[in-house]
């Protein structure tokens, strides 16, 4: 194991404060949220510290100093899992072992502690027979505390969800009066926010729970393996004594280290992260699991050690302490695909402080509801507080990480609201005042509230129903006025409506697919292929919507289970003032794709709960419903293999786009037409020959023998702007004889209805295709089959 100096001797360590119990401001319940947790019990509750998303938490200032004083140290090393596979044997067990009991009819044994029993919960414990410490061997225990390393011993009361933990744990026959003894116990109630007093310690060096940070097979396995495929918490490290600061953050409580710079050493329960640039879709699937919940709750620095050691079980056990899973070494310990391919540059610092970005309302009266949007809100356990000029609002509720609304206190003029998560008392070795918190947000122009004045539109939700079959063809019935589109990164995307403001709070975006023809992927905003992407969180995020003009608007979002994991969540309209449900739906058996529409009005919050066994998603808002008929038309008029390059006095009478054609006058286009490439590439297999498949140039003094292509599809948008029906014509020539074969397809742009579609196949000899087209239109063109789609020219008559 990695522990090196781990705490001061009791001589050396400082008093704790009288820090007595102090009153705690009325905070509401965070959302409804299933955590996938421990033989279904839940590790501390869902605003618990080590059940917080930190993925869009800012980097903390010193981030930068902190990474580069650790490399400056001890190098740019790689990330270590500090667990492995059990294989049984007599090797030692590779990780913090964890052993299940019944408490309501397992035996409670007395726990002599004689290391630190002014910092312990001196409470007896249901330990059975047969426990495993840390240190023991796979098919058995070791024998002598020393041989043990930190020898921790963790009982876990599945009756009652409590955990007991010990540090330096020895067995009563390595004991001369025949009884367990440890150097510290700490029991955890896990169905509560519980912390250790301000000062003390725990099993752990900074005075931490250590079973909730440990990484275990069941959650992070892969469901195909038989886990969870799943982390919903933070994972505890360890990093070198030399890199830690003589102090401690929240969830944090105790130091053990001398270190005193705070610009380039971490506090003790400081939180990393593993960066969102940092590629993971190449690891391995247990490893990918990890890193995916480093980016997303992050890691929490818990005691002396090797740098970026991670803390986890070799094995998961059942409700009857039966070994049940174990890990693939060749999984997590792979330097090039698993968790020792990522290195301590990966990592960042994150700031946990409240930010806040706005409110609900800029001004109002006592006894008004408002809603504070930002960050960093969650993870106080239960100790969150708004304060308008100083005075606590009388309630306060969690909505998630990035709202909480709250009531307005008495008051005068203008004054800053701002967000303190803690309690309101010091600690000089807490890093941050006050304590059992983050910290107070800074203030803002965003937090400014004026006592008095008029509040927005009233927030109002009606459900208008549910449609499963227009899939990704979002033009047929969506977003007339406009639309956010996950994973579309064209330039046309997002489009809102001017009575709207938008934000996704609290969620990340996955593209599945950048390009696809499959019908459950939405169409891109340029019309010019679908993109499967989402918004997405493990736990749960919220579309803040703002509907600013008094009126009703219709707004749809479409979920989609693209990778059919058998996701299901509930997706609640909540007024964004009051933190009112004022609609919520179940929402199941999308792996098709689904819409959800609603008339609303006013500022509320759209939030999506995941209740299922892999995360939340939503691929896209949507304004209004269909997009008025556009007067788009396209009737096929046929296929011409006989005129091969020779275009001449057949097409192009009005004008012409030839591939690759660097001549003066290509291209040549008609001043009711306008025309763009999307997704093509540009190839020319003969810049000059007399082979007469070869479209002649633009200046008439040659042929060539060119082409756009794509290996899936491309598009040419044509647009007609005078409202008259043009005679359009392209040509394909498959020139190297490859197989080609390929569909074309006219969409309407402006629904996105397929108008006309064609396959083209056996054109070596080069073919042209005409259609009789009006308005705006776009000519998609597939691969089916041979090495890419391909057209050589477009032709306008």
């Amino acid at each position: 194991m990695t522990s090196t100096t781990r705490r001061p001797s009791p001589h050396s360590r400082p008093g704790r404060p009288a820090t007595g119990r102090r009153a705690l401001p009325r905070v509401d319940a965070l959302e409804s949220r299933q955590l996938l947790t421990l033989l279904g019990q839940q590790l501390f509750p869902s605003d618990n510290a080590w059940n917080q998303n930190v993925s869009a938490a800012p980097v903390a200032s010193n981030s930068a100093a902190i990474i580069n004083n650790i490399i400056g140290r001890y190098g740019d090393g790689r990330f270590h899992p500090d667990f492995g596979q059990d294989y049984r044997g007599g090797n030692p067990l590779y990780g913090i072992p964890f052993n299940v009991v019944h408490g309501n009819s397992q035996p409670k044994v007395r726990v002599v502690v004689d290391g630190y029993p002014d910092e312990s919960d001196l409470m007896d414990a249901p330990i059975p027979a047969n426990a495993v410490l840390e240190g023991d061997k796979q098919n058995g225990p070791v024998a002598g505390l020393a041989n043990r390393g930190d020898s921790h011993l963790i009982v876990w009361d599945v009756d009652n969800d409590v955990a007991y933990e010990f540090y330096n744990a020895s067995r009563p026959g390595e004991n001369a009066d025949g009884r367990w003894h440890a150097a510290q116990e700490s029991v955890w109630d896990m169905k509560t926010d519980t912390f250790r007093p301000l000062g003390w310690t725990s099993a752990d060096a900074a005075g931490l729970a250590i079973l909730p940070g440990l990484v275990r097979p069941d959650e992070a396995l892969p469901a195909s393996q038989g886990g969870q495929g799943v982390i919903n918490h933070a994972i505890r490290i360890t990093l070198q004594n030399s890199t830690i600061l003589n102090k401690y953050v929240y969830p944090a409580s105790h130091v053990a280290n001398t270190g005193t710079d705070a610009s380039v050493l971490a506090p003790m329960g400081a939180r990393l992260r593993l960066k969102a640039n940092v590629d993971i879709s190449g690891l391995n699937p247990q490893s990918k699991v990890v890193a995916q919940a480093m980016k997303d709750y992050g890691v929490i620095v818990a005691d002396n050690g090797s740098n970026f050691y991670a803390s986890g079980a070799s094995y998961s056990v059942d409700a009857g302490n039966n070994f049940t899973l174990t890990w693939s070494d060749a999984d997590i310990q792979d330097s090039t695909r698993g968790l020792k391919s990522l290195t301590f540059s990966d990592f960042e610092v994150v700031d946990t402080t409240p930010v806040v970005t706005g409110l609900s309302a800029s001004s109002g009266s006592a006894g008004a509801t408002v809603t504070v949007a930002g960050l960093n809100f969650s993870g106080a356990a239960g100790r969150l507080s708004v304060l308008f000029g100083g005075v606590a609002a009388t309630s306060v509720t969690v909505v998630d990480d990035s709202h909480v609304t709250a009531v307005v206190p008495a008051g005068t003029g203008t004054v800053d609201v701002r967000v303190q998560s803690g309690v309101t008392a010091s600690d000089a070795r807490n890093i941050k005042n006050p304590v059992f918190g983050y910290g107070t947000s800074a203030v803002t122009a965003a937090d400014r509230f004026t006592y008095g004045g008029t509040t927005g539109p009233t927030a109002a939700a009606a459900f208008v129903g549910t449609d499963t079959t227009d899939q990704g063809n979002w033009r047929k019935a969506f977003g007339a006025d406009g639309y956010n589109i996950a994973g579309d990164s064209g330039a046309a995307n997002p489009k809102l409506p001017s009575y709207a403001t938008l934000a996704v709070n609290g969620a990340s975006t996955y593209v599945w697919a950048a390009s696809t023809t499959d019908p459950r992927a939405l169409q891109n905003a340029a019309n010019t292929g679908r993109v499967a992407g989402t918004f997405y969180s493990s736990k749960a995020f919220s579309l803040d919507l703002n509907l600013t003009d008094g009126k009703a608007h219709q707004v749809s979002l479409y979920a989609l289970d693209w990778d059919l994991r058998g996701r299901t969540e509930t997706i609640q309209v909540v007024d964004a003032g009051t933190g009112t449900v004022l609609d919520t739906r179940a929402l199941s058996g999308f792996q098709n794709g689904k819409y959800l529409t609603w008339n609303l009005s006013g500022h509320v919050l759209i939030r999506v709960t995941n209740t299922g066994p892999s995360n939340a998603v939503v691929g896209g808002l949507f304004f209004g419903a269909a997009p008025a008929a556009s007067g788009a038309s396209a009737t096929f008029l046929g296929t011409d293999s006989t005129t091969a390059g020779s275009w001449r006095g057949v097409y192009g009478a009005d004008g012409y786009n030839i591939a690759q054609d660097a001549s003066a006058g290509n291209p040549k286009r008609p001043s009711y037409a306008t025309v763009g490439l999307s997704n093509a590439l540009n190839y020319t297999w003969a810049a000059s020959t007399t082979d007469t498949r070869a479209l002649r140039n633009s200046a008439n003094t040659g042929r060539l023998a060119a082409t756009w292509y794509g290996g899936g599809s491309f598009s040419i948008n044509v647009n007609l702007t005078d409202g008259q029906a043009h005679k359009v014509s392209l040509y394909a020539v498959d020139w190297d004889n490859q197989g080609r074969n390929e569909t074309i397809q006219i969409i309407d742009n402006a629904t996105g209805n397929v108008l006309n579609t064609q396959t083209v196949s056996g054109f070596r000899g080069g073919k042209y295709l005409s259609w009789s087209i009006k308005g705006n239109v776009t000519i998609k063109v597939t691969r089916v089959s041979g090495p890419n789609a391909v057209v050589s020219g477009l032709f306008f008559n």
